[in-house]
């Protein structure tokens, strides 16, 4: 009885000093760059379409290629649906460094693929490679930036990737109002 009577006495001696403490700081903590959740994993939908961009991880070793892909897939309830787009379905369409502010574009081939049956069970993939063009009026600083991601070694920084799945849908599903897009981001250090 006294060893019961022991456990309440400090259980509740415990619960009235917890009660006594002064209440959490209504300050929010400050962020560094270094605990920023990445977004390592991105997806949208639109009527029978899931367009999905993946980075392996959320940093990556200086020297090390960035491990990241985009898919398109049909999940509607016909077998297949025939479609046309560009290049290709999927697009990288921008590359941000935003320690330093820089913005590369990819040079696009503008062939025109027609009536392209797309499977239900094949989705569209494709891998990311690296890319940075410059102009000769940017900086000597961002011209080195590009000329070192151009031979597959991404500076350190934080990065953040465009992607965009473009189509248009010729018969069997719903026609899309706009482009599926989205953006995810990864470090290199």
């Amino acid at each position: 009885m006294k060893k019961q009577l022991g456990i309440v006495l400090l259980t509740s001696s415990m619960l009235l000093m917890s009660a006594c403490t002064s209440a959490p700081s209504e300050a929010k903590p400050t962020e560094s760059k270094e605990h920023v959740q990445k977004d390592i994993q991105k997806q949208v939908q639109e009527g029978d379409f899931v367009f999905k961009v993946v980075s392996k991880k959320a940093s990556y070793v200086r020297g090390e290629k960035p491990d990241i892909y985009a898919e398109l897939a049909y999940v509607g309830n016909k077998k297949d649906v025939t479609i046309s787009y560009g290049y290709s379905p999927i697009t990288f369409t921008k590359l941000e460094e935003t320690t330093r502010g820089y913005k590369f574009r990819p040079a696009i081939p503008l062939p025109l693929s027609m009536g392209v049956p797309f499977k239900k069970e094949k989705p569209f993939h494709k891998t990311f490679h690296p890319f940075a063009g410059y102009s000769p009026d940017d900086s000597k600083e961002k011209i080195n930036f590009a000329k070192q991601i151009a031979k597959g070694s991404m500076p350190k920084g934080h990065y953040i990737l465009h992607a965009e799945a473009q189509f248009s849908v010729e018969k069997g599903a719903k026609q899309l109002s706009k482009p599926l897009s989205t953006v995810i981001s990864f470090d290199v250090k």
